[in-house]
């Protein structure tokens, strides 16, 4: 999320898959520099964490993958 005016946007989209059962198991991750700016907003959006760049998103999402027992190794 790159402009702070998307915050009220982004709440509702990860308000929306919550509500969705078909999603229950699914990891919200957010991110972009409003995110980055503001400490802990990616809690208050409802999502499970946030990275800041690239390189952290896909380590945030590799560990999420461990915890759940799943193997990535292939794509490594």
């Amino acid at each position: 999320m790159t402009l702070p005016f998307n915050v009220i946007s982004a709440g509702k989209i990860v308000a929306a898959v919550r509500s969705d059962d078909t999603f229950s198991n699914t990891k919200i991750m957010v991110g972009g520099l409003t995110l980055n700016q503001t400490v802990e907003l990616w809690r208050s959006l409802g999502a499970d964490g946030t990275a800041s760049n690239a390189e952290e998103a896909v380590t945030l999402a590799r560990q999420w993958l461990e915890e759940q027992g799943g193997n990535d190794s292939a794509h490594a």
